[in-house]
Parts: C-alpha cells; sequence; structure tokens
C-alpha cells in the first residue's frame, strides 16, 4: 500500500514537503521493524546510510546477484567481529541508464563503533564486485549519506543510546531519514523474474 499523508505508526515520514511523493508502507514496515529490534535488544546502535552505483559504462545483469553478494560479504565481515546488525536495500533507477541501490545498516555500536571501518569495508567490497579483468572500479561508487544534526554538522554516522533523555525524539528523526528509502517514484514497478526492488536481513526479529 502506498501512503503520502506524512505518518507512519505515529511517525513521522518523509513525503515531501507538500505531501506529493507516495511512499510504501511495506518498506517502512521492514525498516522500523529492524530498527526498534536493533535498539531494543542493545542499548548502543550505530545507523549508517549509503548509496551504491555502478560505474557508467557497467551493463548490469538481469539479477540481483551484486547486491546480495554485497550483503552477504558485508554479513559475513560483521559476523566474524561478533556483531549484531540488520539491513534494509532498496534498488531505484532515475536518469542514469544503471540501476542504483539505496542501502541502511543498523549496528550493535557496543562491540563496533567505527563508522570509518564499516565505510571504508563497504568501499573496498564494492569496488570488487563492480570490477573485472579490464577495469578496477572506483571506490566511490559507494556514496555515504550525512545526516544533519542539530548543530549544523553532517555525521556519516548516527549513533542511538537507549539511555539517552531524548532517545525518542531522535529515534523519530532518523527513522524520518531514513523513510526516503521508501519512496516509490524512482522504484522499479515490474522488476522481472528473479529480481526484486528491495530487501532486508532475514535475521529473526521476535523476541
Amino acid at each position: 500500500m502506498k501512503i503520502n499523508d506524512g505518518y507512519f505508526r505515529g511517525l513521522s515520514v518523509n513525503c515531501g514537503n507538500d505531501n506529493q511523493f507516495n511512499i510504501r508502507d511495506d518498506i517502512l514496515e521492514a525498516i522500523l521493524r529492524r530498527f526498534r529490534f536493533m535498539t531494543e535488544c542493545h542499548p548502543r546502535v550505530m545507523l549508517l546510510r549509503f548509496d551504491l552505483r555502478f560505474p557508467q559504462s557497467y551493463y548490469f545483469d538481469t539479477d540481483d546477484k551484486k547486491i546480495q553478494k554485497f550483503m552477504n560479504l558485508i554479513s559475513i565481515y560483521l559476523r566474524r567481529k561478533g556483531v549484531s546488525y540488520q539491513y534494509v536495500w532498496v534498488k531505484e533507477i532515475n536518469k542514469s541508464d544503471n540501476e542504483h541501490y539505496h542501502c541502511v545498516f543498523f549496528v550493535d555500536a557496543s562491540k563496533f563503533t567505527s563508522s570509518y571501518d564499516f565505510n571504508c569495508e563497504a568501499k573496498n567490497i564494492w569496488s570488487r564486485i563492480c570490477s573485472d579483468a579490464s577495469n578496477n572500479a572506483s571506490r566511490n561508487l559507494v556514496h555515504i549519506c550525512e545526516m544533519k544534526n542539530d548543530y549544523g554538522l553532517f555525521l556519516d554516522s548516527v549513533l542511538l543510546c537507549k539511555n539517552d533523555p531524548y532517545f525518542d525524539d531522535f529515534f523519530s528523526e532518523c527513522f524520518y531519514w531514513i523513510s526516503y528509502l521508501a519512496k516509490t517514484n524512482t522504484k522499479i514497478n515490474n522488476p522481472g523474474r528473479g529480481r526484486r526492488f528491495w530487501g532486508a536481513s532475514s535475521c529473526r526479529l521476535d523476541r
């Protein structure tokens, strides 16, 4: 179902300044469940959001093997460190001939505190995935999305602490920021057999 009234389960979502954009409630639900699960299970959670793009000359495959491989390798990286995590990704196409992806990760920050290390690993993995024998793909194909805080600073990661007296307000601000992933105007309506336009971690979310 699509919504455009600016709210989802009592939380503000990004439907544009005049609620001119539709957003998908199934993607919002996937994001919210994983976000809440992580903040309920862990006292400190790091939120990271980034975009994955292909080289301009890249002819993308007719399946989602690239994004699946990326998520698998990032998952291996975090599991080796004993870090709990959740993620959601969406696939879009806009002015470029190539598809691109928006991703958000929720990571247990009590065991993993370096957004720099995470971002470097993401860049290295995506570069390898997009490279071939004749071309080494740029690490700049990964764009780190920044969130503006109350002091006017742009942060390449967001840290939520459960004991913060303003936790609920900050949670709402973060959900509004990442609700961007659920917009419909650049989604692929008919992705094709064996393809999807969004996905999420399959970890058990009930407690």
